[in-house]
């Protein structure tokens, strides 16, 4: 047998320090066992009355209730020169945001404008003929109608000189003194006399008609030029017009410039989005984008706290907002793009295919800088403007902490589903 078992043996049964009480453990170890039964009782606690969100994240954008995301487009082709605004520009309606320069309006400009300078000259060179010619005309036909004015005179004289001498010589033929024949020839002089007399009228009124229609033919000719006069002007005008569209693009509502979608020096063709701009208005809220799967999870009135790219969380915290409503079905990407008028945020809020649509209510305080409510106090000290970018959470679900270790208590914990 050990040495050291017989030695155990003897201490045992030694009646030595039997009057000594036994020591559980060392006074100075109870504050630690205290502090351990409180912390696993206040866990036990928490498991049971404490709560656990589950949340689901979603991108969107900030956007008046009515408003929606327009484009500055270019109205003409042209080379970007320079932007005169950058994102989170405030702008008006009618503002320029970007300089073109467009080569080929400024030489049809040019070229109309030489155009224009031939018609006016032809039209003058015009008008100084017709007045040179109506002039000579009038002046030739003044003199036919003196001649004719002295003939007129002359033959009435003459006229009336046979009309006199024929009531004689009627007279006399009647008393027998003079033969028939003698009166025939006086009324046949007579009626030649009258007859020119007719001629005479008819050569001034030949004259008048004349005049009237050489005095038509230039109107014609000066009207025609007129007008071709105009349509070079009004070439001109717009032309100007265009120039001095397409030399700026201008914005098409007040709001605020979310993007710039081209690079100084990119020739972009009409029509071509340059700037993107969130149109003002009151009562922003947040438009999110879902999936399918999660948006069926999300009802009216969860709990929703976004979070503007503007700011960092850590330091100001999120905006606290509701959810206002939730589409019934997914939204496709031109229904998306009627919304948003913005190809690059349409592929990203659809790049898991059509989204839920989500629209949170932002929490307004109007002590705030910003005017919403936020989590971190008051928030930033900036407004956060409408067509700002945002990554928020939407809380689904809130229950017992016990409940994700021990599922069937979850029922009886009333834990939200």
């Amino acid at each position: 047998m050990s040495i050291f078992r017989q030695e155990a043996l003897k201490r045992l049964s030694s009646p030595e320090r039997l009057d000594e009480a036994l020591v559980a453990a060392a006074p100075r170890h109870w504050i630690a066992y205290g502090a351990a039964t409180a912390v696993v009782a206040a866990a036990v606690a928490w498991g049971f009355l404490g709560s656990v969100p589950t949340r689901i994240s979603a991108d969107g954008i900030l956007l008046s209730h009515d408003s929606e995301i327009f484009s500055a487009a270019a109205e003409g082709n042209g080379q970007l020169m320079e932007f005169l605004v950058r994102v989170g520009s405030r702008v008006e309606k009618g503002q320029p945001v970007a300089l073109l320069k467009q080569d080929v309006s400024e030489a049809q400009l040019v070229r109309a404008k030489d155009a224009l300078a031939h018609a006016e000259g032809r039209l003058e060179e015009l008008q100084r003929q017709r007045n040179k010619n109506i002039a000579h005309n009038e002046a030739f036909d003044a003199k036919r109608r003196k001649g004719i004015a002295e003939k007129l005179a002359n033959g009435k004289h003459r006229a009336d000189v046979l009309q006199e001498r024929l009531v004689g010589m009627r007279g006399l033929l009647r008393r027998g003194y003079i033969e028939k024949i003698r009166v025939a020839e006086v009324e046949n002089e007579l009626a030649k006399v009258r007859e020119q007399m007719s001629e005479f009228r008819y050569a001034g009124l030949d004259i008048d008609v004349a005049a009237s229609r050489l005095r038509e033919d230039w109107r014609k000719q000066v009207v025609a030029q007129q007008k071709e006069v105009e349509a070079a002007r009004d070439k001109v005008e717009d032309l100007k017009q265009l120039v001095k569209l397409t030399h700026t693009v201008d914005a098409p509502v007040t709001g605020v410039v979310t993007e710039v979608s081209a690079s100084l020096g990119d020739v972009v063709a009409a029509g071509t989005p340059v700037v993107r701009i969130a149109q003002t208005g009151s009562n922003e809220d947040a438009l999110l984008f879902v999936s399918p799967r999660e948006g069926k999870r999300i009802d009216e009135g969860y709990a929703v706290h976004v979070e503007p790219s503007v700011v960092k969380k850590e330091e100001v915290g999120t905006i606290l907002a509701t959810v206002e409503s939730v589409s019934e079905l997914p939204m496709s990407s031109s229904a998306i793009q009627a919304m948003l008028h913005n190809e690059r945020l349409v592929q990203d809020f659809s790049r898991d295919g059509p989204p839920i649509v989500v629209r949170a209510d932002l929490t307004r305080d109007p002590s705030t800088p910003s005017g919403f409510a936020w989590t971190g106090g008051t928030g930033p000290a900036f407004e956060v403007e409408t067509g700002t970018l945002v990554a928020a959470t939407i809380t689904v679900r809130e229950e017992a902490p016990v409940t994700l270790i021990l599922p069937f208590l979850r029922a009886m914990l009333g834990g939200r589903p």
